[in-house]
């Protein structure tokens, strides 16, 4: 099993790896969760989560409703911390360092990219549909162009930006 998502315990739910990551489907009781990213992770919540706390990347801790279908983005080597209060049930996407680069070097066909993670509580149905698809199927291995366009759907329409950075910018 790859190792991106071993932050998870096994008791949450059944794990599969796919081409380039892992995929989770946890089911879990109110908790916590704190770890440093092992990749970049993609999570999809499929049960609204009131009180939702998360802090991504030495950020304040943020408190907000999370709806179903809330996507939230981890990049590799981001420290984060995440609390519930309510039962939920979510899948995980981790790509192993490096997968999410190629795949938006690809898409936008440049290698100057900048990531802005979501903003807190953004629904992406597009990435919720296909993660519905990952539910039903979760100790299967997947073909990778299905993780592959999951991964690329995120990226174009869960409010994630993928900017090019101007040259003009970034020349002294």
């Amino acid at each position: 099993m790859s190792n991106v998502l071993d932050m998870v315990p096994e008791h949450w739910g059944p794990k599969a790896k796919v081409t380039g990551g892992a995929v989770t489907l946890t089911t879990r009781g109110p908790g916590s969760i704190q770890f440093q990213a092992p990749a970049d992770l993609a999570l999809i919540l499929f049960t609204p989560q009131s009180n939702r706390v998360t802090a991504l990347a030495s950020d304040k801790p943020r408190q907000f409703t999370a709806p179903a279908g809330s996507i939230e983005i981890i990049p590799a080597d981001a420290d984060f911390y995440g609390r519930w209060s309510t039962p939920q049930q979510n899948i995980l996407l981790g790509l192993e360092p490096g997968k999410i680069t190629q795949i938006a070097e690809s898409e936008f066909e440049s290698d100057r990219l900048a990531f802005h993670p979501p903003a807190s509580a953004t629904v992406d149905r597009k990435a919720l549909q296909i993660a519905d698809l990952l539910r039903d199927e979760p100790q299967h291995l997947l073909p990778s162009s299905l993780t592959t366009r999951s991964e690329d759907q995120k990226a174009r329409h869960a409010g994630t930006r993928l900017s090019l950075i101007n040259e003009k910018q970034t020349s002294p």
